[in-house]
C-alpha cells in the first residue's frame, strides 16, 4: 500500500506543477445606500455588488465578494496549453478561451479520435 500512496502523491505533484495561471485582486469599497452598507467592486468602470461572478471576453473569471474584486485568467490565456503540436493532418483552432486540435480537412472532428467535437 505504501508504493501506491507514493505513486499517487507523485502523480498529484506532477499535475499541480503543470497548472499555471494568473490572478489579481483589488479591495472593494463599502457604500451606504438608504442606511444599509454594502460592498461594491469596480471592474473597468462598471460597479458590481458583492456576490457577483462573471467571465470576461479576456478569459478572466471575476468575483466580487466581501473582500473585494478578484479575477483569474483561465484557458490558454492562463498558460494552460495543449502539449501536442499539430501535424499536417491537424490544425489548432481557438474558440473563445479554449484551444482544440481538429482535423485539417474537417474542423468539427477531433484530430486524434476522429469523433465530433461540440464547440
Amino acid at each position: 500500500m505504501g508504493i501506491r500512496m507514493l505513486l499517487a502523491s507523485l502523480l498529484l505533484i506532477i499535475q499541480i506543477s503543470l497548472i499555471s495561471g494568473s490572478c489579481y485582486a483589488n479591495r472593494g469599497e463599502i457604500e451606504i445606500d438608504a442606511g444599509a452598507m454594502r460592498m461594491v467592486c469596480e471592474y473597468r468602470g462598471v460597479r458590481m455588488l458583492a456576490g457577483s461572478t462573471w467571465n470576461t471576453t479576456d478569459c478572466e473569471e471575476c468575483t466580487c465578494d466581501r473582500f473585494g474584486l478578484s479575477c483569474c485568467k483561465f484557458g490558454e490565456d492562463a498558460g494552460v496549453r495543449i502539449d501536442l503540436e499539430p501535424n499536417n493532418e491537424c490544425v489548432r483552432i481557438r474558440v473563445f478561451c479554449n484551444s482544440y486540435l481538429v482535423k485539417a480537412s474537417d474542423h468539427t472532428l477531433d484530430c486524434f479520435s476522429g469523433r465530433p467535437i461540440y464547440l
